[in-house]
């Protein structure tokens, strides 16, 4: 069984990084206690919106490949998910995450999105 891949923010975010908007784009990840932090108002990512998955808030981002450009280095960090060079198949994969906090969800969902190439396309 391969090593797993923790972040506990402990120190900085990790190469982990958030969305500001379309036109603003990346931006540093707000990091308070050893968390990850998200907050209203969220920017609505629209580029997914029906009949896709609908209109969603991309609060915490991973690049899992390299290489990162500069400003992604310089907001998000060292990526220590590409430093290890943690594998990423997800088939199979077990994930678990701590969330500490209240949200009025009003019908919205938490769920995880993986966005990839194949074969290279």
């Amino acid at each position: 069984m391969p090593t797993p891949y923790t972040e506990t923010f402990d120190h900085d975010p990790g190469g982990w990084i958030t969305w500001a908007s379309n036109s603003l784009g990346p931006k540093p990840l707000e990091i308070k206690d050893s968390c990850a932090v998200s907050r209203s108002p969220w920017w609505i990512d629209y580029n997914h919106a029906l009949p896709g998955a609908g209109y969603l808030h991309l609060p915490f981002i991973l690049i899992t490949r390299g290489p990162l450009g500069e400003y992604t280095r310089e907001i998000g960090g060292a990526n220590r998910f590409i430093e290890a060079n943690f594998p990423r198949d997800f088939t199979n994969a077990h994930i678990t995450i701590n969330v500490r906090g209240e949200l009025i969800a009003n019908g919205a969902r938490l769920v995880l999105l993986c966005q990839s190439t194949q074969n290279n396309l």
